[in-house]
């Protein structure tokens, strides 16, 4: 069992900044001459939820705005004697730190000038350098998996090193294996709005995927200089989580792949086996917009709310072929065991151990010129009352051959052809976003996934001593953040953040003194009741993993 749970606590004022994904706006106000322009008003308003942030420049018409979620916004200034600026659409994206400088032209305020259809904005103000992948791409691109995260290749100077056969949100070893900015794969650090999303499992794996409905988008750091992100050796991965708007919207989907869409497995062809379970099943769906209570509460402009959830169930097919002992060799019958070459094997008796009476001491010891050497069973038969009790018994929890195998060395004689990895997997998430006052707003996030897989046989015996394997993985994050203006040039904000991620491994206990071990001996293993591994030469080894 690995497990991992981090707890941070941010509190912050001004200017300073820590392990945060939202965006921040700064400039300076001049007027026509380039002179300052203190105490000016600027508002900057998110088009979509119509929750606005604002703040006056100071003595020297600078002003900053931080603590801004990803989205469009409009900026206005204002002050007496100048006409009123508005600046918009502006796209804000997740650590952006754009400026924003306004010149102000003499006139009333309750004239305007509004500048629209700017060209994208440059970061000026910050040394550290990434690339965002934006919820168009996350929306219309296809995604392995429905995995957001496998669009990270589109960042430069990112490489994918892991498999690509593990793209799935539960995967998470596989899709945590990026080389960022030329850095060793699989030790970046990954963060939902701004909180740990790292499983240590002895490397920096991811712990949660959120589904893409839920994403907004998110920001893949190359070359780390500032000093808000550490614990990395490679890059930074922020995401961003979506939030309600002062609109409904809802998405659903499904994926499935099915049994008899599919062919054949070669294998299973040539062992006259029918097409093994192969299903897929991946559906969820997000819901977002205005928290609304009929006749009580109208949260338009003040209080959003999203939720989204995701299933996913898959059979997947893992034939194995393999050898068992034939009934002549569980009876101690090895007459008919040969080797590739056609040679017998020969079955010696341990109990006849003497001196080799044709050993040439000048000669050095092996396997030609043995100081010892023991009997062959008589017919390469061992006699019943020779065979171990215990070994009798586990012998009956190891299914005959279901085919005849190898011609000559009867290997090969066992074909699983049912065999099938099972996996079953749940994903939730839920945001909500409240603006208390003109001063305070917050915001709340709660994760939760859950593996129950993969669940296989290896073997496909159906019986105790089968290598099998039921393992699982649970995530559980919550966040919740405080943003508070106490004065026009300070901001306090405040936030906890949760997250655990825990690797677990099942098996059905099994009372192993039924084999035939000793009751104390069996009182003094560390798991007494899990099934023992034992290795069968030439065969292969049974019992749990």
């Amino acid at each position: 069992m690995v497990w991992r749970s981090a707890l941070s606590l941010l509190i912050l004022a001004g200017a300073l900044t820590a392990q945060e994904y939202r965006a921040t706006v700064l400039g300076a106000v001049t007027d026509p001459t380039g002179a300052a322009v203190p105490k000016a008003t600027v508002v900057i308003t998110n088009n979509a939820s119509g929750v606005s942030s604002k703040t006056e420049t100071n003595n020297e018409g600078m002003y900053q705005i931080p603590y801004l979620l990803p989205g469009i916004y409009t900026v206005e200034v204002s002050v007496a004697g100048f006409k009123t600026h508005r600046r918009g659409p502006i796209e804000l994206r997740v650590d952006d730190r754009a400026r924003i400088d306004v010149v102000l032209e003499l006139g009333r305020t309750t004239e305007q000038v509004t500048v629209t259809a700017e060209a994208p904005l440059v970061e000026e103000t910050t040394a550290s350098r990434g690339q965002v992948v934006t919820m168009d791409q996350i929306t219309s691109l296809p995604l392995d998996g429905h995995n957001p995260f496998t669009l990270m290749n589109l960042a430069a100077g990112v490489l994918y090193t892991g498999s690509m056969l593990y793209s799935r949100p539960f995967d998470n070893g596989a899709i945590a294996d990026f080389s960022i900015g030329g850095g060793v794969s699989g030790v970046n650090e990954y963060q939902i709005d701004g909180v740990s999303n790292n499983a240590n499992t002895g490397r920096s794996n991811l712990a949660y995927v959120p589904p893409k409905e839920a994403t907004q988008e998110f920001k893949v750091v190359t070359n780390i200089y500032d000093a808000q992100i550490g614990r990395t050796a490679g890059g930074a991965v922020n995401v961003s989580i979506k939030s309600g708007s002062n609109k409904f919207h809802g998405a659903a989907y499904e994926y499935l792949r099915r049994t008899q869409l599919n062919a054949n497995q070669f294998a299973s062809n040539a062992n006259g086996q029918p097409r093994a379970k192969r299903v897929i099943d991946q559906y969820g769906g997000s819901i977002d917009g205005p928290i609304k209570l009929p006749r009580l509460y109208d949260g338009k402009d003040r209080s959003f709310f999203m939720f989204a959830m995701e299933k996913y169930r898959e059979s997947t097919p893992q034939p194995y072929l393999g050898s068992v002992p034939t009934a002549e060799q569980r009876a101690g019958d090895f007459s008919k065991t040969f080797t590739a070459a056609g040679r017998l094997y020969t079955i010696h008796d341990d109990l006849t151990y003497h001196a080799n009476p044709t050993f040439d001491p000048n000669r050095t010891i092996s396997v030609t010129n043995p100081r010892y050497i023991r009997d062959p069973f008589p017919g390469n038969q061992v006699p019943k009352n020779r065979m171990e009790p215990i070994a009798l018994r586990v012998l009956q929890d190891i299914p005959l051959p279901n085919q005849p195998g190898d011609p000559v060395t009867k290997a090969n004689n066992w074909y699983g052809a049912k065999v099938t990895e099972d996996t079953d997997f749940r994903n939730f998430i839920a945001r909500v976003d409240h603006v208390i006052n003109q001063s305070w707003r917050m915001y709340g996030r709660w994760n939760h996934n859950l593996r129950d897989g993969g669940r296989i046989d290896y073997y496909g015996w159906g019986t105790p001593a089968t290598r099998k394997i039921h393992a699982g993985r649970r995530n559980d994050g919550a966040v919740i953040d405080v943003v508070g203006t106490l004065s026009p040039t300070t901001v306090l904000t405040g936030r906890i953040g949760f997250n655990r991620f825990k690797q677990t491994s099942q098996y059905k206990p099994i009372d192993i003194s039924s084999l035939g071990l000793p009751k104390n001996f069996v009182s003094q293993l560390q798991l007494p009741d899990k099934y023992p591994q034992f290795t069968l030469r030439e065969l292969h080894a049974d019992g749990h993993q």
